[in-house]
């Protein structure tokens, strides 16, 4: 059997520099030789993809695949980290492609390392730089949860109003990350030839599709009415965030939040990358909603017309998959207030006196009965 050639390339982080950042990469290749039988089996398992390949049909042919991915870290090949040996920074040298495969290291996740060797994270990153001992890092939930708990500020302004908004923030959240729709990532894979302009998405009749995976009808309405929420006239995802803003009394906090709260504005009334043309993240779900009557049986604003047009132009499948995006890129900012909130919530209503909320959570509300004594005859 030949075995490929496996690179790393790993971001490094050296502290010697006056100016650490940015982060350089450095290349590395695996020394096969170095290993033992079960140790080349089980990285092979580890390489192995997931799912079938598309590979390109000539060498004057790309193929690009579009997805989102909620996978979690994968850090098995960490084991074999020792047998990886530095390159030069061209990973083809002295190679022969038609003779060995490659194939590149992904974790799944962020990875650095310093001067070293030594994996570093980026919260010690920006400590180092920064030199304070808890820096506040922008987009960075971890960064703000790193922060001892803070009591709250305006008491009388948490109303019932305030802890069922939260609540059902939450509760939302959970929802759409526990449905098939969010266990059912997008995938687009187009190929396109060389020779065209790099600098702009391809358009439709430039591009040959090789696969389309979406959620299906079914599991796509199954969280619309949640995206809703979240983004539209209930403004769920602004209001908790407001309500945060002026209940926590670290001002490090409040200040993560605002900008939190300023990106997503800015994120969901604007287009999705690379489709800009197309329309706002708002109103491209808000089409799908009315045009496709996903939630509602008639469109009074003619969302079923440029629904249509759009398809027409750009195909129903590149079409669906910039929808989908569009939910996923609310629920990514969605996620990283999540955890900041939930974890200052629950400390002001367990122990700080907060009003708690009211209204019946999503799946109690659901929760079927059985008598007791028919549920222990069964």
């Amino acid at each position: 059997m030949t075995l490929p050639i496996v690179f790393w390339s790993i971001p490094c982080f050296d502290k010697r520099r006056e100016k650490p950042f940015p982060v350089y990469n450095r290349l590395f290749e695996l020394d096969w030789k170095a290993l033992d039988g079960e140790q080349v089996a089980n990285i092979i398992s580890i390489i192995q993809p997931k799912r079938k390949s598309h590979s390109p049909s000539s060498l004057d042919s790309s193929v690009i695949s579009i997805s989102r991915s909620h996978e979690r870290p994968d850090d098995r090949m960490l084991a074999y980290r020792k047998y990886f040996i530095e390159k030069p920074e061209s990973p083809t040298e002295d190679k022969e492609p038609h003779h060995q495969s490659f194939v590149f290291v992904n974790l799944n996740r962020e990875y650095f390392e310093d001067e070293t060797g030594v994996e570093i994270t980026h919260y010690a990153m920006m400590q180092h730089v920064s030199g304070q001992e808890e820096p506040v890092i922008l987009g960075d939930p971890e960064s703000v949860l790193r922060l001892a708990l803070s009591a709250p500020i305006n008491v009388s302004q948490w109303l019932e109003e305030s802890a069922n908004t939260v609540a059902q923030f939450l509760d939302v959240v959970e929802r759409i990350c526990g449905s098939k729709w969010y266990r059912r990532p997008p995938i687009f894979t187009f190929e396109i030839q060389s020779g065209g302009d790099q600098s702009k998405f391809p358009a439709t009749s430039d591009s040959e599709l090789l696969e389309a995976v979406f959620p299906d009808h079914s599991e796509t309405i199954a969280v619309l009415a949640y995206f809703r929420q979240l983004h539209a006239a209930d403004r769920l995802f602004t209001r908790t965030c407001e309500t945060f803003i002026r209940t926590c009394g670290d001002e490090r906090k409040t200040f993560w939040m605002n900008e939190r709260l300023e990106s997503y504005r800015e994120m969901v009334d604007s287009g999705p990358v690379p489709f800009t043309e197309l329309g706002t993240r708002r109103e491209i779900i808000k089409m799908f909603m009315y045009g496709a009557g996903l939630l509602h049986a008639t469109s009074n604003d003619g969302a079923d017309v440029r629904l249509a047009e759009m398809i027409g132009r750009h195909g129903k499948h590149r079409v669906v998959m910039v929808f989908n995006h569009c939910l996923w890129d609310i629920l990514s900012d969605a996620l990283t207030v999540y955890h900041v909130v939930k974890r200052e919530y629950r400390y002001w209503v367990d122990s700080c006196g907060l009003t708690r909320p009211t209204r019946v959570d999503i799946p109690s509300l659901f929760e079927g009965f059985v008598r007791a004594e028919d549920a222990q005859s069964k």
